[in-house]
C-alpha cells in the first residue's frame, strides 16, 4: 500500500517536472534577444502585481483543487501585449503569487508550465481567427476572444486531468467535461471583464484596468458564495447520513465511505455532473427508509435470505418516497428505490447504473464490515463472495469496475487487492 502511494507520488512529481520544463523552454524561446521596450517592463510589473492580487481571490472546490481570478489578467495580457510580454506577466505574476502563498518551487514552475502551454495555443488560435493584439473590439472579435478563453481553459483542465492520472484511472474526455461544468460558469463571467479591460486600457491605461478590478472581485465572491452554498448542502447531507449510521449501529462515516466507493465506480464508468451527485446523495441516504422500522431484516438475517423480503422493499420504497419530497434529491430517489435489486429485473429491464454501483458498494461494505458474515472478510474474500453472484445479482462488468477501483485506491477500501489478484 505504502509502495503504491510512493509510486503515485513519484509519477505525479515526474509529470509536474515535465510540464515545468516544457513551460520554461517555451518562455526562454519567446524572450530570446529580450524583445522588450521600456514601457513593456512597466506593463509587466503592473500586470504581474495585478495577477498576484487576482490569484489571491481563490475558491476551493468541493472535489478538490482551486480556481482564482488570475485567468482574467492572463486573457487581458494576451489581448493587449505582444506574446513575450504576456508570457512574462504570467511568469512573474505566478512567482509573486507563489511567494505569497508559499508554494513549493516545483508547484510554482508546474503552474507556470500550464500557463505557458495554454497561452501559446490560445493566442495562435486567436490570431488565426482574425484577432488583433492591442486592437480589441468586443463585437468584432467576440468569436476569437471566446475561442482564446476556451483553449486556455481546455488546456488547463486537460493538464489537470493528466496530473490526476498519476493517482489512478481517469476517463479524460468525461472528466474534462465534468471539470468544464464546474469552472465553466466562473470563466464565462471573467472573459467579458478581461475583454473590456483590454479595450479600456488603450484610453485609460492602468486606471482602466483598476476600474474593472471590483468586477473581478464581485464575480469571484459570487462564485465563492455558490460553492459555499453547495458545500453547506453537502455537509448537511453528510451530517444526516451520520445520524442514519448511528441509528443503524454502524460506525459514523460509514455511509460516506460507501458513497466514496460508489462515486469512484461511477466515475470510472464515465458518469459526471448531476448524475454523479445523485449517486453520492443516494449512497449517503440509502437507508433513510429504515428509520422508524422496528427491525432491520436486511442486516439481521440476510444470511438466511431474509425472512421478510418485503421489508427490504419497504425500506427502499419509504426511503425513495422521502427523497422525492425534495426536488434536488429526486434523482437519488430512483437509485434508492432499487439499491438492493438485482441488476436485471424480472421483466428483463436493467436498473440504473447508479443503483447498480450503490448495490455493489453497499454489499462490499457489508462483507468487509462483517454485517453479513460471522467474521469480517478481507477485500479478496469479499470480491470472491460477490463474484459468486455475477450474472444474477450483479453485472459482471460492474464487478470488474469494483476490482479496478480497489486496485488503484489509496483510501479506506484498498485493503489487500494486488495487481495479480483476479
Amino acid at each position: 500500500m505504502r509502495e503504491r502511494v510512493r509510486l503515485e507520488e513519484n509519477r505525479l512529481r515526474m509529470m509536474k517536472i515535465i510540464i515545468a520544463a516544457i513551460g520554461l523552454l517555451i518562455y526562454i524561446l519567446n524572450i530570446r534577444g529580450l524583445p522588450f521596450e521600456l514601457i513593456d517592463f512597466f506593463n509587466i510589473l503592473i500586470f504581474s502585481a495585478l495577477y498576484a492580487l487576482a490569484d489571491y481571490m481563490e475558491v476551493s472546490l468541493p472535489q478538490g483543487g482551486t480556481h482564482s481570478g488570475a485567468p482574467t489578467i492572463i486573457i487581458a495580457s494576451l489581448l493587449l501585449f505582444k506574446l513575450p510580454v504576456a508570457l512574462s506577466v504570467a511568469f512573474f505574476g505566478n512567482i509573486l503569487s507563489s511567494i505569497i502563498k508559499k508554494r513549493t518551487i516545483l508547484n510554482l514552475f508546474s503552474i507556470n508550465g500550464e500557463h505557458m502551454l495554454g497561452m501559446i495555443f490560445s493566442i495562435k488560435l486567436f490570431l488565426a481567427m482574425g484577432g488583433k493584439v492591442g486592437d480589441v473590439m468586443l463585437m468584432r472579435d467576440v468569436v476569437s476572444i471566446v475561442s482564446l478563453a476556451f483553449i486556455l481553459l481546455l488546456i488547463d483542465v486537460l493538464l489537470e486531468q493528466i496530473m490526476l492520472m498519476a493517482r489512478g484511472p481517469v476517463v479524460i474526455a468525461r472528466d474534462t467535461i465534468g471539470a468544464f461544468q464546474i469552472v465553466g460558469p466562473f470563466y464565462t463571467a471573467l472573459v467579458p471583464i478581461a475583454a473590456l479591460m483590454a479595450m479600456i486600457f488603450k484610453s485609460l491605461n492602468i486606471w482602466g484596468v483598476a476600474l474593472f478590478f471590483p468586477a473581478i472581485y464581485i464575480v469571484w465572491y459570487s462564485y465563492k458564495l455558490l460553492v459555499d452554498i453547495k458545500k453547506t448542502y453537502r455537509d448537511t447531507l453528510r451530517a444526516l447520513s451520520s445520524i442514519i449510521d448511528v441509528l443503524e449501529n454502524r460506525a459514523i462515516g460509514n455511509s460516506r465511505k460507501v458513497a466514496e466507493l460508489a462515486v469512484g465506480m461511477a466515475k470510472m464508468l464515465g458518469i459526471r455532473g448531476d448524475e454523479l451527485e445523485d449517486i453520492n446523495n443516494a449512497a449517503l441516504l440509502r437507508d433513510i427508509g429504515k428509520v422508524g422500522l422496528e427491525e432491520d431484516p436486511y442486516e439481521h438475517r440476510y444470511r438466511a435470505k431474509l425472512k421478510k423480503e418485503e421489508d427490504v422493499d419497504a425500506h427502499n420504497e419509504i426511503g425513495s418516497e422521502i427523497l422525492t419530497q425534495a426536488d434536488s434529491l429526486k434523482g437519488s430517489a430512483e437509485i434508492v428505490m432499487h439499491h438492493h435489486s438485482p441488476f436485471r429485473l424480472e421483466g428483463g429491464e436493467r436498473i440504473s447504473i447508479g443503483a447498480q454501483v450503490l448495490h455493489l458498494a453497499g454489499r462490499y461494505d457489508d462483507l468487509v464490515s462483517g454485517r453479513l458474515t460471522e467474521n469480517k472478510l478481507t477485500s479478496r474474500e469479499a470480491v470472491a463472495a460477490i463474484k459468486q453472484e455475477q450474472g444474477t445479482t450483479f453485472d459482471p462488468k460492474m464487478i470488474r469496475v469494483l476490482i479496478n477501483i480497489l486496485r488503484h485506491s489509496n483510501s479506506y477500501w484498498a485493503h489487500s487487492l494486488e495487481e495479480t489478484d483476479y
